[in-house]
């Protein structure tokens, strides 16, 4: 059970958006691949204490603004797995990808899953009409297990999960803002900017 699984699963639709961000693609990528300062300029992420990103790594230091409001609610010892299953870029360079996989456990063991699912940012150089080197980002997120089985966590499930998808994009266009003012994108300036961003 995992991505062929999530991607038929008919429980929800998966979240994915994508927008075109006048950063430089090496700028851009630069930047992005520090999850540690997602927290700067995306606002889903409260905290992000992971710095080793290998594949199979846990990306269990993360805090997230979006709990969904399920029924019954989640348990109090549950536990919440991630791993890194996505991480550098393509054989062409010119597209780079950081995703994971992640489980809610109700007890901390497989057999109390509750949900599954996995949230994937895809950035793709791109060169505008004008010559100017920019990036495509594409932001991809699906939840699925028995927790959706129900109509009300269904919808607290979207909703929580469009909430993810409109943080990423509002944070990809406040690294544009600074961009542009600054032609680069320092930790502080990207503070100052955009914690918190104001569209």
């Amino acid at each position: 059970m995992y991505y062929g699984d999530l991607l038929r699963s008919r429980q929800m639709p998966a979240q994915v958006g994508a927008a075109r961000v006048g950063v430089p693609f090496a700028i851009l990528v630069s930047f992005f691949d520090q999850a540690q300062n997602w927290p700067s300029w995306n606002s889903l992420f409260l905290s992000n204490g992971v710095t080793s990103y290998n594949l199979c790594d846990p990306f269990n230091a993360v805090a997230y603004s979006n709990a969904p409001r399920v029924f019954p609610p989640f348990p109090s010892n549950m536990t919440a797995p991630h791993f890194i299953d996505q991480h550098g870029f393509s054989d062409d360079g010119n597209t780079f990808a950081f995703g994971w996989i992640f489980q809610l456990l109700g007890d901390g063991t497989p057999s109390s899953l509750i949900v599954y699912g996995r949230h994937t940012f895809t950035l793709r150089r791109y060169v505008d009409e004008s010559g100017t080197d920019s990036t495509l980002v594409e932001s991809f997120e699906k939840v699925a297990g028995p927790q959706l089985d129900t109509q009300i966590n269904r919808v607290a499930w979207t909703v929580a999960i469009q909430e993810s998808l409109i943080d990423g994009v509002k944070g990809f266009s406040c690294l544009e803002r600074v961009y542009v003012a600054t032609g680069g994108l320092s930790l502080s300036a990207v503070q100052v900017t955009c914690d918190p961003f104001t569209p």
